[in-house]
């Protein structure tokens, strides 16, 4: 199961695991840039908190995680757009096929 999925399930979290998984969910965008203490600061939290939330969701650190999470998110705006473009294709096909 990818890690953006296993933070949206929350399943045997702590509550400490759950605001952090919000942020993270709520924030992918700026995952890239930020360190552990950054991320931890944020959510009143600590390394160590973080430090078990990736172990949680089945990574062995801050530093994988952060790229775990950035790359699932370019991996769904890139199938998104891609979506995106098939469908104005195929609206574009049958425009032109009712134009004939």
């Amino acid at each position: 199961m990818a890690v953006l999925e296993r933070l949206r399930r929350q399943q045997g979290f702590t509550e400490t695991e759950k605001v952090l998984a919000d942020y993270v969910l709520a924030h992918a965008d700026m995952m890239a840039c930020m360190s552990i203490s950054q991320l931890a600061e944020a959510t009143y939290s600590s390394n160590a908190s973080i430090v078990r939330l990736c172990r949680k969701v089945g990574i062995d650190g801050y530093r994988t995680f952060r790229m775990e999470v950035v790359s699932e998110l370019e991996r769904q705006r890139s199938r998104t757009w891609t979506e995106s473009m098939e469908a104005r294709e195929r609206y574009k096909q049958s425009t032109l096929a009712g134009l004939e």
